[in-house]
């Protein structure tokens, strides 16, 4: 049998619960995207989630895309859209898929 004593420091104790309450943090954003894009989906709004952007500007492309082309209103995070009207959806599929 194996013993083993772990001492932390208050500063361990600190990042140690940083560290947590980050990480917590990132899941409940992540849980309520969830839940917030699939209740606009529910209601009709279409989701589309691209592969992968090719370098950082291209999804600053996409933003600016979105704001030039697109009439009715949209939700994203990361590489994840979800617009209310058909017709955006499609002109973004068309032009970033």
């Amino acid at each position: 049998m194996v013993h083993a004593t772990i001492s932390m420091t208050t500063e361990d104790s600190f990042l140690d619960s940083s560290l947590t309450g980050q990480a917590a943090k990132i899941l409940q954003e992540e849980i309520d995207w969830e839940i917030l894009a699939s209740m606009f989906v529910a209601s009709g709004w279409i989701m589309i989630d691209l592969p992968r952007f090719h370098d950082r500007y291209e999804a600053i492309d996409v933003e600016l895309w979105i704001d030039e082309n697109c009439s009715g209103k949209h939700i994203k995070r990361g590489k994840t859209f979800v617009f209310e009207k058909k017709q955006d959806a499609e002109w973004f599929s068309l032009r970033w898929l």
